[in-house]
């Protein structure tokens, strides 16, 4: 599939099907984060990527450094939950290429910071083939610079809108989220592309990731 195509057709459709008003109440949301300067500390290409040791959903653990013993890249995908059909689009791209991913020496991780429970669902439903992590409250995601606090206007427009009950994925209280965005590293940890964006609606497409692990290849 490709990805930005599949994420502009639903854009579309989103707009086209609801209501101004509602939208309206969406920008207002992202223009408070973009005030707030949100991602702006985020790691970026050529910086050190944090090793990290995470739960996977299956109840064993994920080691980036263990990870990258067995293959010459790391890719790290950060997902704010299975709610947002952003996620669930980029999530089903990433499953389809699981196999290219490691056919060019990558290994591939989602983190997310939904419940073990629902992210068990959401892999189920959209990503059987993708290896996913629970990131506690986004804590790591704040040592990327990724983490941020869902804006009062979208907690009660995703609740009473859009039917979206972030704390019945995150926890109760638990509003904290990462700003959608792929890393790629490689074996000694340093960042060799990026793409972190706090419009949500866009991603890293997985042939841009095929493309420069190509590159990687050569060299």
């Amino acid at each position: 599939m490709n990805l930005t195509k599949e994420l502009n057709e639903f854009s579309e459709k989103f707009e086209k099907n609801t209501d101004e008003s509602v939208q309206e109440k969406m920008r207002d949301g992202h223009d408070a984060l973009a005030k707030k300067n949100v991602a702006d500390n985020a790691l970026a290409v050529n910086d050190t990527f944090p090793t990290f040791t995470l739960p996977q959903i299956d109840g064993s653990e994920f080691s980036s450094k263990k990870a990258l013993e067995n293959k010459r890249f790391l890719i790290v995908s950060f997902y704010r939950g299975g709610w947002c059909p952003y996620c669930q689009t980029e999530l089903k791209a990433l499953n389809e290429y699981v196999e290219r991913f490691e056919e060019h020496g990558a290994a591939l991780i989602a983190i997310t910071p939904e419940k073990t429970s629902k992210a068990r669902e959401t892999q189920g439903e959209y990503a059987p083939k993708v290896q996913i992590v629970h990131d506690e409250q986004c804590n790591f995601a704040e040592k990327v610079g990724l983490a941020f606090e869902l804006p009062d206007t979208l907690k009660k427009t995703y609740k009473n809108d859009l039917d979206i009950d972030v704390e019945e994925f995150n926890g109760p209280n638990d509003f904290r989220l990462p700003v959608p965005a792929t890393y790629v590293i490689d074996s000694s940890h340093k960042v060799i592309k990026c793409h972190v964006d706090i419009d949500y609606k866009n991603r890293l497409d997985p042939d841009e990731i095929i493309e420069l692990l190509s590159e990687q290849k050569n060299n």
